[in-house]
């Protein structure tokens, strides 16, 4: 049996979000604004078969009582409702509508995050590993959203088109910093204070680049 607390706060889940975001970006930053697109459609059919995971398993759990699971399980239908939307895919050229959907999204997401919280304190394995899948997922698929929100500038400025010296320089920081993080995993539960602000700062800078590299 294995805390939700502990699972959330593993070392392991906070890396594998900051290499979601730099995946994320590495993922689309090659690609035209149409295959990053479909990018986003194909992580965002796996974090629904993850969620779809997530549910058995708790309706299956004999740790877990009915009410709680009943909880829970509400919240998740509710995210598979946000993320069924095809909003995303049929206005996506439209960026006040995308932001919505990516707001919804999020918001559909701390949901399940807070029922999770109130009603399973302690989870069997099975659950914990579902649980775990679906922290990365969201993490995974928050990225995502929010890499492609900045392509939506690209038709919008010539300038990210052009500088091709500028894609090429954050390509080696986002390999640069991969890297570290998997040569990091060794070291960040011995100094994590450190560490963490350390890639914190990397991600803010390879953000940063991401965006300039569209306006």
């Amino acid at each position: 049996m294995t805390t939700v607390h502990k699972i959330r706060e593993n070392v392991d889940v906070a890396l594998d979000r900051w290499e979601s975001w730099a995946s994320a970006i590495e993922s689309q930053l090659n690609k035209t604004r149409e295959q990053a697109l479909e990018k986003l459609e194909e992580n965002k059919k796996e974090f629904l078969a993850q969620l779809d995971k997530l549910e058995q398993q708790i309706k299956e759990s004999k740790s877990i009582a009915e009410a709680q699971k009943t909880a829970v399980i509400i919240a998740i239908d509710q995210l598979k409702i946000q993320l069924l939307v095809d909003r995303i895919k049929e206005d996506a050229k439209v960026r006040s509508i995308f932001e919505q959907d990516v707001k919804n999204i999020e918001e559909a997401i701390a949901a399940v995050n807070a029922k999770i919280d109130e009603n399973l304190e302690v989870v069997d394995d099975s659950v914990n590993k579902s649980l775990s899948a679906f922290f990365k997922g969201a993490n995974e698929f928050d990225a995502q959203m929010r890499a492609y929100g900045t392509r939506l500038d690209e038709e919008m400025s010539e300038a990210g088109k052009r500088n091709e010296e500028k894609r090429k320089e954050l390509e080696s920081q986002l390999k640069k910093y991969k890297e570290e993080l998997k040569a990091g995993r060794k070291q960040a539960e011995e100094n994590w204070d450190t560490f963490s602000t350390e890639f914190t700062e990397g991600h803010k800078k390879i953000m940063s680049a991401f965006k300039n590299l569209f306006s």
